[in-house]
């Protein structure tokens, strides 16, 4: 078992400490409907029915990216997650396990 050296320790600290810096400074720029329609138009089969854990499947995304008010509401919902922190809890929702 090898032991770090006060110099690796403090090497180590001061590391930790610009990366906190770092952090602190990161932050996650906003949505325009425009980013979300790009964002959607790279996405690959867009006509694929199989449902997620929501019941949400691409077609239905896709049926929707064709309405201006989806779009924007969408974008709203994308905003308030990165705005503030927060992720609605049926949309942060895991698969069920298969057994």
């Amino acid at each position: 078992m090898s032991t770090s050296s006060p110099t690796e320790t403090n090497e180590y600290i001061e590391q930790a400490s610009d990366y906190s810096s770092i952090s602190e400074r990161f932050q996650l720029q906003t949505f325009t409907p425009a980013t979300i329609v790009r964002a959607w138009k790279l996405m690959k089969k867009k006509s694929n029915v199989s449902e997620d854990a929501l019941g949400i499947s691409n077609k239905m995304v896709d049926i929707l990216m064709n309405s201006h008010v989806a779009i924007k509401l969408i974008t709203m919902l994308f905003n308030a997650s990165v705005t503030q922190i927060h992720v609605p809890p049926e949309k942060n929702r895991r698969y069920p396990e298969s057994h």
